[in-house]
Protein backbone atom coordinates (compact mmCIF):
# COMPACT_ATOMS: atom_id res chain seq x y z
CA UNK A 1 0.00 0.00 0.00
CA UNK A 2 0.79 3.69 -1.06
CA UNK A 3 -0.74 6.22 0.93
CA UNK A 4 1.06 9.69 -0.09
CA UNK A 5 0.27 13.27 -0.70
CA UNK A 6 2.45 15.26 -2.17
CA UNK A 7 5.04 13.44 -3.97
CA UNK A 8 8.67 14.03 -4.33
CA UNK A 9 9.99 11.88 -7.35
CA UNK A 10 13.74 10.95 -6.91
CA UNK A 11 15.16 9.76 -10.49
CA UNK A 12 18.00 7.83 -9.75
CA UNK A 13 19.45 7.35 -13.13
CA UNK A 14 20.22 11.10 -14.88
CA UNK A 15 20.05 9.22 -18.24
CA UNK A 16 16.55 8.53 -17.91
CA UNK A 17 14.77 11.39 -16.11
CA UNK A 18 11.33 9.52 -16.09
CA UNK A 19 9.73 6.43 -13.97
CA UNK A 20 7.88 4.36 -16.46
CA UNK A 21 6.34 0.60 -14.88
CA UNK A 22 3.48 -1.23 -15.61
CA UNK A 23 0.66 -1.86 -12.76
CA UNK A 24 -2.37 -3.86 -11.80
CA UNK A 25 -4.65 -2.47 -10.10
CA UNK A 26 -7.79 -5.17 -8.63
CA UNK A 27 -10.73 -4.46 -6.63
CA UNK A 28 -8.71 -5.01 -3.49
CA UNK A 29 -6.17 -2.72 -4.25
CA UNK A 30 -5.01 0.90 -2.38
CA UNK A 31 -4.72 3.44 -4.37
CA UNK A 32 -4.58 6.85 -2.05
CA UNK A 33 -4.93 10.52 -3.61
CA UNK A 34 -1.78 12.64 -4.25
CA UNK A 35 -0.48 14.97 -6.21
CA UNK A 36 3.48 15.87 -8.02
CA UNK A 37 4.63 18.55 -10.28
CA UNK A 38 5.71 16.05 -12.99
CA UNK A 39 3.48 15.12 -15.53
CA UNK A 40 1.69 11.26 -15.23
CA UNK A 41 0.71 9.46 -18.26
CA UNK A 42 -1.29 6.49 -17.63
CA UNK A 43 -1.70 4.14 -21.01
CA UNK A 44 -4.07 1.81 -20.04
CA UNK A 45 -3.99 -1.84 -21.98
CA UNK A 46 -6.76 -3.74 -19.79
CA UNK A 47 -9.48 -3.27 -18.00
CA UNK A 48 -12.40 -0.49 -16.97
CA UNK A 49 -11.70 1.79 -14.59
CA UNK A 50 -11.77 5.44 -13.38
CA UNK A 51 -9.61 8.38 -12.57
CA UNK A 52 -10.32 10.98 -10.54
CA UNK A 53 -8.35 14.05 -11.21
CA UNK A 54 -9.30 17.24 -8.94
CA UNK A 55 -13.27 17.51 -9.30
CA UNK A 56 -13.33 15.44 -12.63
CA UNK A 57 -14.16 11.44 -12.76
CA UNK A 58 -12.68 10.25 -15.81
CA UNK A 59 -13.46 6.69 -16.92
CA UNK A 60 -11.19 4.77 -18.92
CA UNK A 61 -11.00 1.47 -20.58
CA UNK A 62 -8.20 -0.15 -22.94
CA UNK A 63 -6.55 2.11 -25.14
CA UNK A 64 -7.30 5.03 -23.42
CA UNK A 65 -4.15 7.56 -22.13
CA UNK A 66 -5.38 9.64 -19.21
CA UNK A 67 -3.13 12.77 -18.52
CA UNK A 68 -2.62 14.01 -15.07
CA UNK A 69 -1.23 17.64 -15.54
CA UNK A 70 1.10 18.77 -13.06
CA UNK A 71 0.06 19.10 -9.33
CA UNK A 72 -3.13 17.93 -9.90
CA UNK A 73 -4.45 15.50 -7.58
CA UNK A 74 -5.55 12.16 -8.61
CA UNK A 75 -5.95 8.54 -7.88
CA UNK A 76 -6.79 5.75 -9.62
CA UNK A 77 -9.77 2.62 -9.04
CA UNK A 78 -11.18 -0.08 -10.86
CA UNK A 79 -14.11 -0.74 -12.45
CA UNK A 80 -14.94 -4.70 -12.56
CA UNK A 81 -12.02 -7.46 -10.89
CA UNK A 82 -8.71 -5.66 -11.88
CA UNK A 83 -7.17 -2.90 -14.66
CA UNK A 84 -3.45 -2.89 -16.44
CA UNK A 85 -1.83 0.38 -16.90
CA UNK A 86 1.67 1.64 -17.63
CA UNK A 87 2.56 4.96 -15.93
CA UNK A 88 4.86 6.94 -17.36
CA UNK A 89 6.15 9.65 -14.86
CA UNK A 90 8.28 12.40 -16.62
CA UNK A 91 10.71 15.07 -14.72
CA UNK A 92 9.05 18.64 -15.15
CA UNK A 93 12.57 20.20 -15.80
CA UNK A 94 13.27 17.69 -18.50
CA UNK A 95 10.31 18.80 -20.49
CA UNK A 96 11.21 22.31 -20.07
CA UNK A 97 14.84 21.79 -21.31
CA UNK A 98 13.11 20.88 -24.31
CA UNK A 99 10.39 24.28 -24.33
CA UNK A 100 7.18 21.55 -22.98
CA UNK A 101 6.16 24.40 -20.12
CA UNK A 102 4.67 22.00 -18.09
CA UNK A 103 3.50 24.03 -15.38
CA UNK A 104 1.46 26.53 -17.49
CA UNK A 105 -0.17 24.24 -19.92
CA UNK A 106 -2.95 22.14 -19.95
CA UNK A 107 -2.67 19.17 -22.15
CA UNK A 108 -6.49 17.29 -22.74
CA UNK A 109 -6.77 14.30 -19.98
CA UNK A 110 -8.60 11.81 -21.91
CA UNK A 111 -6.73 10.83 -25.44
CA UNK A 112 -7.48 7.73 -27.65
CA UNK A 113 -4.71 7.70 -30.60
CA UNK A 114 -3.21 4.69 -31.77
CA UNK A 115 -0.37 6.94 -32.43
CA UNK A 116 0.69 7.50 -28.72
CA UNK A 117 0.68 3.53 -28.44
CA UNK A 118 2.73 3.39 -31.00
CA UNK A 119 5.65 5.73 -29.54
CA UNK A 120 4.33 2.89 -25.57
CA UNK A 121 5.70 0.08 -27.73
CA UNK A 122 8.83 1.40 -28.84
CA UNK A 123 9.36 2.29 -24.82
CA UNK A 124 8.77 -1.32 -24.00
CA UNK A 125 10.68 -2.83 -26.91
CA UNK A 126 13.74 -0.10 -25.73
CA UNK A 127 13.53 -1.22 -22.40
CA UNK A 128 13.44 -5.07 -22.72
CA UNK A 129 16.13 -5.33 -25.41
CA UNK A 130 18.33 -3.37 -24.11
CA UNK A 131 20.24 -2.43 -27.15
CA UNK A 132 23.02 -0.18 -27.67
CA UNK A 133 21.95 3.70 -26.63
CA UNK A 134 18.72 2.46 -25.70
CA UNK A 135 18.31 4.63 -22.88
CA UNK A 136 18.69 7.15 -25.76
CA UNK A 137 16.17 5.55 -27.71
CA UNK A 138 13.95 5.73 -24.69
CA UNK A 139 13.88 9.26 -24.01
CA UNK A 140 13.25 10.33 -27.94
CA UNK A 141 10.37 8.34 -27.99
CA UNK A 142 9.59 10.58 -24.34
CA UNK A 143 10.66 13.92 -26.67
CA UNK A 144 8.30 12.47 -29.37
CA UNK A 145 4.83 11.89 -26.87
CA UNK A 146 5.23 15.38 -25.41
CA UNK A 147 5.74 16.78 -28.76
CA UNK A 148 2.58 14.53 -30.16
CA UNK A 149 0.92 16.22 -27.29
CA UNK A 150 2.00 19.86 -27.46
CA UNK A 151 0.89 20.06 -31.05
CA UNK A 152 -2.57 18.07 -31.07
CA UNK A 153 -3.98 17.86 -27.46
CA UNK A 154 -3.34 21.34 -25.64
CA UNK A 155 -6.76 22.11 -24.23
CA UNK A 156 -6.58 25.74 -25.03
CA UNK A 157 -9.91 26.15 -22.65
CA UNK A 158 -9.11 24.49 -19.53
CA UNK A 159 -7.75 26.88 -16.32
CA UNK A 160 -4.20 26.71 -16.84
CA UNK A 161 -3.12 24.87 -13.67
CA UNK A 162 -5.09 26.30 -11.19
CA UNK A 163 -6.73 24.21 -8.76
CA UNK A 164 -10.08 25.80 -7.11
CA UNK A 165 -10.60 26.80 -4.06
CA UNK A 166 -11.79 23.60 -2.18
CA UNK A 167 -8.80 21.46 -4.05
CA UNK A 168 -6.68 23.99 -1.84
CA UNK A 169 -8.43 22.89 1.31
CA UNK A 170 -7.54 19.34 0.71
CA UNK A 171 -4.29 19.60 -0.19
CA UNK A 172 -3.01 22.20 2.73
CA UNK A 173 -5.11 19.30 5.04
CA UNK A 174 -3.25 16.37 3.72
CA UNK A 175 -0.08 17.94 3.89
CA UNK A 176 -0.95 19.07 7.74
CA UNK A 177 -2.18 15.33 8.26
CA UNK A 178 1.01 13.80 7.16
CA UNK A 179 3.35 15.92 9.16
CA UNK A 180 1.30 15.51 12.22
CA UNK A 181 -0.52 11.73 11.60
CA UNK A 182 1.89 9.97 14.85
CA UNK A 183 0.32 12.93 16.82
CA UNK A 184 -3.52 12.90 18.70
CA UNK A 185 -5.01 15.26 16.56
CA UNK A 186 -8.31 15.89 15.77
CA UNK A 187 -10.29 16.96 13.09
CA UNK A 188 -11.33 20.27 14.22
CA UNK A 189 -7.41 20.49 15.08
CA UNK A 190 -7.00 20.13 11.26
CA UNK A 191 -9.99 22.18 10.60
CA UNK A 192 -8.50 25.18 12.46
CA UNK A 193 -5.13 24.85 11.51
CA UNK A 194 -5.87 25.21 7.78
CA UNK A 195 -8.56 27.97 8.39
CA UNK A 196 -11.98 26.92 8.00
CA UNK A 197 -14.51 25.23 9.15
CA UNK A 198 -15.15 21.85 10.18
CA UNK A 199 -18.36 21.48 8.32
CA UNK A 200 -17.28 22.66 5.04
CA UNK A 201 -13.37 21.29 5.26
CA UNK A 202 -15.21 17.43 5.88
CA UNK A 203 -17.71 18.09 3.06
CA UNK A 204 -15.59 19.43 0.52
CA UNK A 205 -12.32 16.29 1.77
CA UNK A 206 -15.18 13.61 1.30
CA UNK A 207 -15.87 15.05 -1.82
CA UNK A 208 -12.33 15.51 -3.01
CA UNK A 209 -10.62 11.95 -2.28
CA UNK A 210 -14.10 9.91 -1.56
CA UNK A 211 -13.06 9.01 2.15
CA UNK A 212 -13.62 10.84 5.33
CA UNK A 213 -10.92 12.86 7.16
CA UNK A 214 -10.93 10.42 10.22
CA UNK A 215 -10.66 7.61 7.47
CA UNK A 216 -7.62 9.31 5.57
CA UNK A 217 -6.03 10.18 8.72
CA UNK A 218 -6.36 6.42 9.80
CA UNK A 219 -4.83 4.79 7.00
CA UNK A 220 -1.79 7.38 7.24
CA UNK A 221 -1.39 6.18 10.93
CA UNK A 222 -1.33 2.50 9.70
CA UNK A 223 0.91 3.20 6.75
CA UNK A 224 3.46 4.39 9.80
CA UNK A 225 2.77 1.54 11.99
CA UNK A 226 3.43 -0.78 9.06
CA UNK A 227 6.88 0.71 8.94
CA UNK A 228 7.61 0.99 12.45
CA UNK A 229 6.54 -3.36 12.25
CA UNK A 230 8.39 -3.53 9.36
CA UNK A 231 11.52 -2.07 8.98
CA UNK A 232 11.90 -0.59 12.48
CA UNK A 233 11.16 -3.60 14.44
CA UNK A 234 9.02 -2.21 17.07
CA UNK A 235 6.67 -4.46 19.00
CA UNK A 236 2.79 -4.25 18.19
CA UNK A 237 1.72 -2.21 21.04
CA UNK A 238 4.55 0.27 20.48
CA UNK A 239 4.09 0.95 17.45
CA UNK A 240 0.44 1.64 18.44
CA UNK A 241 1.13 3.49 20.60
CA UNK A 242 3.58 5.64 18.63
CA UNK A 243 0.94 6.28 16.29
CA UNK A 244 -1.58 7.64 18.27
CA UNK A 245 -3.84 3.88 19.03
CA UNK A 246 -4.63 3.59 22.78
CA UNK A 247 -6.61 0.51 22.50
CA UNK A 248 -4.58 -2.16 20.74
CA UNK A 249 -7.76 -3.86 19.59
CA UNK A 250 -8.98 -0.99 17.69
CA UNK A 251 -5.25 -0.67 16.21
CA UNK A 252 -5.38 -4.00 15.10
CA UNK A 253 -8.98 -3.77 13.74
CA UNK A 254 -7.76 -0.28 11.34
CA UNK A 255 -4.44 -2.29 10.71
CA UNK A 256 -6.44 -4.70 8.97
CA UNK A 257 -8.78 -2.69 6.90
CA UNK A 258 -6.09 -0.81 5.55
CA UNK A 259 -3.08 -3.36 4.80
CA UNK A 260 -5.69 -6.17 4.28
CA UNK A 261 -2.94 -8.35 7.29
CA UNK A 262 -2.78 -8.31 10.79
CA UNK A 263 -0.39 -6.34 12.30
CA UNK A 264 0.91 -9.77 14.19
CA UNK A 265 1.64 -11.59 10.88
CA UNK A 266 3.63 -8.25 9.71
CA UNK A 267 6.01 -8.61 13.20
CA UNK A 268 6.28 -12.56 13.16
CA UNK A 269 7.12 -12.45 9.27
CA UNK A 270 9.83 -9.86 10.10
CA UNK A 271 11.45 -11.37 13.05
CA UNK A 272 11.24 -15.28 11.73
Amino acid sequence: MNISAYEKHKFTDPDLPIFFHLNTLTDKSSFWIHWHENPEFLFFVNGNGFVKIDDTLVSTEKNNLITVNSNRMHKIFTQGSEIQYYCLIIDKGFCEQFGFNIGDSCIREKISDPVLFMYLERIIAERDEKKPFYKAAIMGEVINILLYLFRNYIDEDAEKNVSGKHIEVVKKSITYMKKHCREKISVSDIADCIGYSKYYFCRVFKQATGFTVNEYLNSLKVEQAYTYLKKDGLSISEAAVKCGFSDPSYFTKIFKKYMHTLPSQVHDEEHK
